[in-house]
């Protein structure tokens, strides 16, 4: 007998249907996106900390050099201290920028008599309970590292690579809000008043760059200041390199 032949029906592929989990995954996006939480960060642009600086012992070569200040910015819960770390630098060609404001106490003497009184006082408008950030008389620290930095006999030397450095020191109690001002500060230069401003040169005048001319400039003045840029509209460094300070143990 002949054998009969199956016939095999072929086998239906149905599609998948994805629509059920296209549903879910439009539903579960905008859920995974309202629980996601969202962190803005910053870089402050300043070099390593250092808790010493290392002897410097002069070689001949800088002896014969004009030595410039290694400014400090010392912060203290009653104000702002200008300081030198320089040793070669002789202290009476600092001491005008180490002595008190007008309007502090201590203006008017030598500097370094007494209990060495703040350089830059807390501001007598704003009440003592304040924060210490909104008490430090910012604008007047602008104008004083301005006066430092074009000092003639200094203003070329300062302008050189590595030597914009402005040491911060700050007391262990200061707010860390208050430290990234100070370094702020003092990282460019101001045009008073948002006036057209030549990048600063040997010999410029001081009265150009100085917050209502050096006279007791307000925090106003300071904020509505801008930038000086240069051709190329890069910002004109004051002291652009910060360096934060940790402060030495104190010895029982």
């Amino acid at each position: 007998m002949a054998r009969k032949k199956k016939k095999f029906e072929e086998a239906i592929v149905a599609d998948l249907d994805l629509a059920p989990i296209m549903n879910l995954c439009m539903i579960l996006i905008p859920l995974l996106l309202l629980s996601a939480v969202f962190t803005k960060t910053g870089v402050i642009d300043i070099t390593s900390p250092q808790n010493a600086q290392s002897p410097n012992t002069p070689t001949e070569e800088q002896e014969l050099e004009t030595p410039i200040p290694k400014v400090v910015v010392a912060i203290s819960a009653d104000g702002i201290r200008i300081q030198n770390m320089n040793p070669m630098l002789p202290p009476e060609s600092f001491a005008q920028y180490v002595a008190p404001i007008t309007g502090c106490p201590g203006a008017g003497t030598a500097a370094g008599a007494g209990s060495s009184p703040a350089t830059i006082c807390l501001r007598s408008d704003v009440p003592g309970d304040a924060p210490l950030f909104e008490r430090q008389n910012w604008a007047a620290l602008y104008n004083r590292l301005v006066e430092i930095r074009l000092k003639p006999e200094w203003f070329e030397k300062l302008g050189e690579e590595n030597n914009g450095v402005l040491n911060i020191l700050a007391d262990p109690e200061i707010e860390f809000e208050v430290v990234v001002r100070a370094m702020d500060v003092g990282r460019y230069f101001l045009a008073p008043g948002g006036a057209a401003v030549e990048p600063p040169a040997s010999g410029a005048s001081l009265q150009t760059y100085l917050l209502n001319g050096g006279d007791a400039p307000t925090l106003a003045q300071f904020e509505d200041a801008t930038y000086v840029k240069n051709a190329e509209g890069l910002f004109i460094g004051l002291f652009p390199d910060p360096v934060l300070l940790l402060s030495r143990p104190q010895g029982n």
